[in-house]
């Protein structure tokens, strides 16, 4: 016997809309809070509210802690196409999940991370291990590259460490910085946060309505404060800032950084690699090594 499809009850309709509708209103409660935040705070503590995953907030992780969990499905496809023991560079290498993985698949790895307490504890877990003992963590001021002495097959940067870096100049400087790390057929992997690209969505409106609201406020504030960007986030429950991008403004920074892309994909976040683009000098010049800037 054949069914007929019945339409749902006024009641269920009307509860799905008014959860619709829920969801919109605290999105924009959200931004409207974020977007206050970022108008009365200077650019030197935007920096200081990075979304590190360890120790730093209530229910953070102890560095090791996901020691033997997979590395992302995105990242493992990737890892694979590269040249067996590749020198891979690791960006936000705290907590050692990706030097660890990626020097048992047989790779040369380093590791740099920007923290220094995070560093120290990356250090001590990888020398838990003997295999790993030796892997060099570097620790530099926040956003440097320090000069090594052969450039990298590849650099990764983990964690959605792109997403935590405030200013667009800012990260473009970086991934320019990065380029110069690389080999001229190398790759540079990474992942970061995304917003809708459909600008009529409640998501997109969201984030559209931090950026005047912030700039109107840092404005009154006199001068010294940068304007705020479309995709500006600073989440109000712990503090923590981050980027959120469209597929074509990640294209912009990384072709805007002597790049252009290999592949990119996303789910509740995006990912992309890229190359260097030939015949292209990196004008930024990278932080000379020092003594003691090997975590030890």
């Amino acid at each position: 016997m054949s069914q007929t499809k019945r339409s749902s009850p006024v009641a269920v309709r009307g509860f799905h809309f008014f959860g619709s509708l829920q969801a919109a209103v605290q999105r924009i409660n959200e931004s409207i809070h974020s977007a206050v935040f970022m108008g009365l705070i200077d650019d030197a503590t935007f920096q200081d509210y990075d979304s590190y995953p360890y120790g730093s907030w209530e229910g953070g992780l102890e560095v090791g802690d996901d020691a033997d969990e997979p590395l992302p499905l995105w990242f493992r496809n990737w890892i694979v196409q590269l040249p067996a023991n590749s020198r891979i560079l690791v960006v936000g290498a705290g907590g050692g999940r990706e030097l660890r993985l990626l020097h048992k698949l047989g790779h040369t790895v380093n590791g740099l991370e920007f923290d220094v307490d995070l560093a120290l504890h990356t250090r001590a877990f990888l020398e838990r291990e003997p295999a790993t003992a030796t892997v060099p963590v570097f620790n530099v001021d926040r956003f440097e590259v320090p000069e090594f002495p052969e450039r990298f097959d590849a650099v990764v940067i983990t964690r959605f460490f792109l997403s935590y870096v405030h200013n667009r100049s800012r990260r473009i400087q970086f991934l320019s910085l990065l380029r110069g790390a690389l080999r001229e057929n190398g790759q540079l992997a990474a992942d970061y946060f995304i917003r809708p690209e459909n600008p009529k969505s409640a998501g997109a409106l969201a984030f559209r309505l931090q950026r005047p609201i912030a700039n109107f406020l840092r404005a009154l504030r006199g001068r010294g404060f940068s304007r705020v960007e479309t995709g500006d986030h600073l989440d109000p429950k712990l503090p923590l800032f981050h980027h959120h991008y469209t597929g074509e403004e990640i294209e912009s920074e990384l072709i805007s950084s002597g790049f252009e892309t290999v592949s990119n994909d996303k789910s509740w976040f995006g990912w992309s690699v890229a190359k260097p683009k030939p015949h292209i000098r990196t004008e930024v010049k990278m932080t000379p090594s020092r003594p003691g800037m090997t975590v030890s």
